[in-house]
């Protein structure tokens, strides 16, 4: 029996393995984030650093939603039949669904960061290159997070697909057993 624990985050989060959250897209974002936050520290302005926060606040948004919506149509979108072959898959259904609350994870933690960083900017000339650095590197990780999220849409698609193609195969199997009982005298 399904409980309210079943749909937490942090339950969700465990589903997921964690390599698929650190590789390859973590561990990109941690390394392009770092450079880029560390050449806009070194070479631009706080005033530049602010501006540019505040576009990661508006692509963080519209991320967000992004992903959110794409959540939304592919679990309405699921078929009867898959949504049942993903139940009794190793797993059930929770893995398939998990990364997506983790990437809406990921887009909202983007951009409280990007919220967060003009207060840490304002309030604190040691603390602003890091707050940067940290909402550089979540903005990165965010982006990075779509195109994993595009990769398992696929990889369900195709899995589908083959879902598909031995159902018509059994449909086919048992279609040829009934004419074969049927010509029998």
């Amino acid at each position: 029996m399904l409980s309210k624990r079943d749909f937490g985050f942090w339950h969700l989060v465990r589903t997921v393995r964690v390599r698929s959250l650190l590789w390859p897209e973590g561990a990109a974002a941690l390394i392009l984030g770092a450079l880029l936050a560390g050449a806009m520290v070194a070479g631009a302005s706080k005033a530049t650093r602010l501006d540019v926060t505040g576009d990661y606040l508006v692509m963080a948004g519209v991320l967000l939603g992004i992903v959110f919506a794409t959540f939304a149509v592919v679990t309405s979108l699921l078929s009867d039949s898959y949504v049942l072959f993903l139940r009794d898959s190793e797993g059930g259904v929770l893995p398939f669904l998990a990364p997506f609350v983790v990437g809406v994870a990921i887009q909202c933690v983007a951009l409280a960061a990007a919220i967060g960083y003009p207060v840490a900017a304002k309030s604190s000339e040691s603390l602003e290159p890091w707050a940067f650095a940290i909402a550089t590197i979540l903005f990165i990780y965010a982006l990075l997070d779509v195109i994993s999220l595009s990769k398992i849409v696929i990889a369900h698609a195709a899995t589908r697909a083959e879902y598909l193609a031995v159902m018509r195969k059994s449909n086919e199997g048992d279609k040829d057993n009934r004419q074969e009982r049927d010509e029998i005298p």
